[in-house]
């Protein structure tokens, strides 16, 4: 049986919690594959970050569509991505500006946009790369 401790509920090996009646749903661990099983089809939102799950919607629309991309250099290095559903640049999927000190990067500036005008920025993501003596020390993603 699962139990409370320190605030967190903790789960033994092949233990679950259900949802809904007759097994409708449920979350378990799986202690032989180290994995969390969701029986069940998870929805939401769209990812604000790094590391957070997607909708289908997200891969559908804004990973696998992306047919055509633009990149734009300044003095032989990439400055700018930008992702279109095609080569009609019909709509606009993503843009991504890559900020250099010299020959480092310092900065990548995502911008992500809306797949049903390819207008309206639904998300700005900026990851700042810090240096100490010429090694990435850092990475601080922000939005």
């Amino acid at each position: 049986m699962a139990k409370f401790t320190t605030k967190n509920i903790e789960f033994r090996d092949w233990q679950k919690a259900i949802f809904g009646d007759s097994d409708d749903s449920y979350l378990m661990w799986d202690g032989l594959d180290n994995e969390l099983k969701i029986s069940t089809v998870v929805s939401g939102v769209m990812p604000q970050n790094y590391g957070h799950l997607a909708t289908k919607f997200y891969a559908d629309n804004l990973v696998g569509s992306i047919l055509y991309e633009e990149v734009t250099k300044s003095g032989g290095r990439i400055t700018q991505i930008v992702a279109w559903t095609n080569s009609s640049k019909t709509l606009k999927l993503s843009s991504t500006a890559i900020n250099r000190s010299g020959r480092k990067v310092t900065s990548i500036t995502k911008q992500l946009y809306d797949p049903n005008d390819g207008v309206s920025v639904y998300m700005t993501i900026t990851e700042t790369i810090t240096r100490t003596n010429g090694k990435v020390t850092s990475v601080e993603f922000n939005r």
